[in-house]
Order: C-alpha cells, then sequence, then structure tokens
C-alpha cells in the first residue's frame, strides 16, 4: 500500500503502530480544535496506548525518548482538557444550581 492511497479503517490493522499512533494523535488535534473535547480525550489515549506499545518494542535510545516526549506532551494536553471539562461541568451545575434558588 503506498502512502498516498486512501487507506479505509478496515485496513488500519495492517498498518505499522507508529502511523496508527500518529493517525489518532492527528485525530486528537483536529477533534480539540473544533472544539470535541471527548473525542479529543478518546483519541489522545489511544495515540498514548499506541505510543507506550511501540516504546516497549524499541531499543534506540533516541527513539525511546521521542517516543516519551510524544506520550508526556499528549498526557499533558489530554490533562488540560479533562481539567477544561471538569471546570465546565461545574460551572454548569452552578449555575443550574443557581437557576432553582
Amino acid at each position: 500500500m503506498r502512502n498516498h492511497e486512501y487507506v479505509s479503517d478496515d485496513d488500519w490493522d495492517d498498518i505499522h503502530p507508529l502511523s496508527e499512533a500518529n493517525r489518532y494523535s492527528r485525530q486528537a488535534n483536529e477533534a480539540e480544535q473544533k472544539g470535541h473535547y471527548r473525542q479529543a480525550l478518546d483519541k489522545y489515549a489511544r495515540s498514548i496506548e499506541k505510543y507506550r506499545e511501540l516504546l516497549k518494542t524499541q531499543e534506540n535510545c533516541k527513539t525511546q525518548e521521542a517516543l516519551t516526549l510524544l506520550i508526556d506532551a499528549h498526557e499533558r494536553r489530554a490533562s488540560r482538557i479533562k481539567d477544561y471539562l471538569n471546570s465546565s461541568q461545574t460551572l454548569f451545575i452552578e449555575r443550574a444550581s443557581n437557576t432553582f434558588l
């Protein structure tokens, strides 16, 4: 399969884990930019999982370092989104409570 060919969702199982992790990462970024934060969290979690799987198979120190940096960056991003969602939910509940007072 060449890089420029369309890949259906069914074909992703045959693709290298790094490509799959990068695909989830791109999808997370796209979802986050569109304000689809729960979807972004899911995609970040999937990309982190794939990067970790890949990290276990790597012996090259530079590759391990790069994957670790990617994992850390994605975990920080996911954490910020979780914090935002939690604060938004708290504000919504507080506003709803005040409405009925």
